[in-house]
């Protein structure tokens, strides 16, 4: 979750140790990589910038284990997000990325 607020008004259980929860763009986050079963993006890739949508699909794709899943779900609306995959280059990116796509 990218929302500060989101975080210190309904995560806070998640902050304490071991943390659970980090703030900030997943493109540059530091988490451990190939250790998930699942990751789990709903709503997300019409928010990130055009430019950042490669490496943020390498990112969330190297999260998962071997064998493991990557599940993205993008909204449908593409009217109100100006980075949706239906009005930006984001499917070319998706595409390009290597991950199956349903």
């Amino acid at each position: 979750e990218y929302s500060e607020w989101v975080v210190n008004n309904f995560c806070q259980d998640f902050l304490s140790s071991p943390r659970r929860v980090q703030v900030g763009p997943i493109h540059s986050a530091s988490i451990q990589t190939k250790v998930f079963d699942l990751v789990l993006c709903t709503d997300v890739l019409e928010h990130i910038p055009i430019d950042d949508i490669p490496e943020t699909l390498h990112r969330i794709s190297n999260l998962a284990k071997p064998g493991g899943n990557v599940f993205l779900v993008i909204a449908s609306d593409p009217s109100k997000h100006e980075n949706h995959p239906e009005r930006s280059s984001a499917a070319q990116e998706l595409e390009k990325s290597g991950l199956k796509i349903h």
